[in-house]
C-alpha cells in the first residue's frame, strides 16, 4: 500500500506518514499500480486509513449508524434503517421548532441540532448520538406531537439496536422494516 498526503481543496500531494492530528486525506493504491489505475481514486480521512484494507463505508457522518462508527460490523439493512431515522431526527431538528418538553416556551433555534449533529469525527458523533439514544428528550417538535412521538419511538428502536449486551441490557434488536414502519403507523 502507498499513501499520499494532501491537504483537502488542494492537488499538491507530497510523500507523508500517517497523522491522526491531522484533518487532511490521505490518497492510497496498491504498490506497482500505474496512477492512471482506478486503486489510487479513495481519498480517506486519516481515522480510516488504517481501516482501508478491511473496512470501506461510506455515508454522511450525521446519518451513519452509530455500530458502523465505532466498530468493524459489516453493514447490513439495519444499519441502513437506522441512517433514516438519523436522518428524519435531523431534518426535524433543523427545520422544525423544539419547546421544552411539557412547556410552550421556545428552545434556542438550532440548539438541539448542534448538539447532536455538531460532530466532527467519528467517535464524538457516536458519542452524541449515544448520548441522545440513552437519555430522554428534552424538547418536542412545536405543534407536532405526532413528530414528536415517533422521533421518540424510533429513539427506542435504535437504542435496543445498539444494546451492549456486556452491560446487561440484554441482546442487541436490529431494526427491521416492519418495527420501524409499524411505529411510523402508529404515528399517523
Amino acid at each position: 500500500l502507498a499513501c499520499a498526503h494532501r491537504e483537502r481543496g488542494t492537488s499538491s500531494r507530497q510523500e507523508g506518514r500517517y497523522d491522526t492530528s491531522s484533518r487532511s486525506r490521505f490518497q492510497c493504491k496498491l504498490d506497482g499500480a500505474n496512477e492512471d489505475e482506478r486503486t489510487d481514486g479513495m481519498w480517506l480521512p486519516n481515522s480510516l486509513l488504517m481501516q482501508a484494507l478491511n473496512v470501506s463505508y461510506q455515508g454522511t457522518l450525521f446519518f451513519m449508524a452509530a455500530k458502523v462508527l465505532t466498530s468493524y460490523v459489516a453493514h447490513d439493512v439495519s444499519h441502513d434503517l437506522e441512517s433514516a431515522i438519523w436522518l428524519l431526527v435531523c431534518m426535524a431538528l433543523r427545520h422544525t421548532l423544539q419547546v421544552v418538553r411539557g412547556q410552550t416556551v421556545e428552545w434556542p433555534r438550532y440548539q438541539w441540532y448542534r448538539e447532536l449533529f455538531g460532530a466532527t469525527d467519528e467517535m464524538t458523533s457516536a458519542y452524541c448520538k449515544s448520548y441522545f439514544m440513552t437519555h430522554s428528550m428534552q424538547w418536542e417538535v412545536k405543534g407536532n406531537q405526532p413528530l414528536t412521538d415517533l422521533i421518540r419511538n424510533l429513539k427506542i428502536l435504535v437504542l435496543q439496536q445498539n444494546r451492549d449486551p456486556e452491560m446487561g441490557a440484554g441482546a442487541p434488536v436490529p431494526l427491521t422494516y416492519k418495527s420501524g414502519l409499524t411505529e411510523i403507523n402508529r404515528a399517523l
